[in-house]
């Protein structure tokens, strides 16, 4: 008849089978772990280059714009003389900027705030109180002209704008969809996601004949689509007219 070994917690030391025993569990647990962990992240898809400089607060002038969304309108030096880009306009939080360039079209402005980008386009989340009127008189430039592109049928997603752009990776899909829908009924302006087979995306604004479609949109977000409306260039922006009761779910 053996004697199998008995441990008691408040011992100093566990009898050596006990000891060797844990020893043995605790390394194969750690291994698995470790084994899960590295194959979890081999499966995540790759985040984007979207940035957001948390923090690093900075000035830019230029010219308010609305359409189609709220925008300044900035004037860029380059080799060829000097260039116009648009950047987006948010609030801080999950707030659009539509108030603050109500009845301020075409006027220059000082704004301070924050870079979010990804890519060719860019977005200030604005700083309370960061936006200074220069001249209340409307600017003489004209407005980005919009280039027609036709009528594309799409596949996709609809994101924030503020978030998608680089404020929080990953900004798609169900993971994020409480989020996107709280940042778009708040007013940021959605984007519509096409990831190509290369996966390099293309995103574009979303309304439709010039409204805003943000409260329309809120039961398709984070769900793939299939959209139908016309497509336009507007400087940086690619811009989709489309009406969300046209919009279907893709095949899964």
């Amino acid at each position: 008849m053996t004697k199998d070994d008995f441990y008691v917690g408040y011992q100093d030391r566990a009898p050596v089978s006990v000891g060797g025993t844990m020893r043995r569990v605790a390394v194969a647990l750690i291994v698995v772990a470790v084994a899960l962990a590295a194959g979890l992240t081999a499966e995540q898809d790759p985040f984007n280059d979207a940035v957001f400089e948390f923090l690093e607060v900075k000035t830019f002038e230029g010219v308010l714009r609305s359409d189609p969304v709220p925008m300044l309108e900035v004037t860029r030096p380059s080799s060829e003389g000097a260039s116009v880009s648009s950047y987006l306009l948010v609030k801080l939080g999950k707030h659009g900027a539509d108030d603050l360039v109500d009845g301020r079209e075409g006027q220059r402005a000082r704004i301070d705030g924050t870079l979010v980008y990804n890519g060719a386009v860019t977005l200030i989340e604005v700083a309370d109180g960061g936006v200074e009127i220069l001249d209340g008189t409307p600017s003489s430039r004209a407005e980005p002209a919009r280039r027609l592109l036709g009528s594309r049928r799409l596949v996709g997603e609809i994101v924030d704008s503020k978030c998608w752009l680089g404020v929080m990776k990953p900004a798609r899909l169900k993971t994020h969809r409480a989020c996107a829908i709280n940042c778009i009924a708040g007013g940021i302006p959605p984007l519509f996601v096409v990831t190509n087979g290369d996966d390099a995306d293309v995103y574009l604004l979303v309304g439709s004949d010039g409204r805003t479609v943000n409260a329309e949109v809120l039961d398709f977000v984070g769900e793939s689509l299939i959209v139908t409306g016309d497509v336009a260039m507007m400087g940086e922006w690619l811009v989709l007219s489309a009406e969300p009761t046209g919009f279907t779910p893709a095949a899964p």
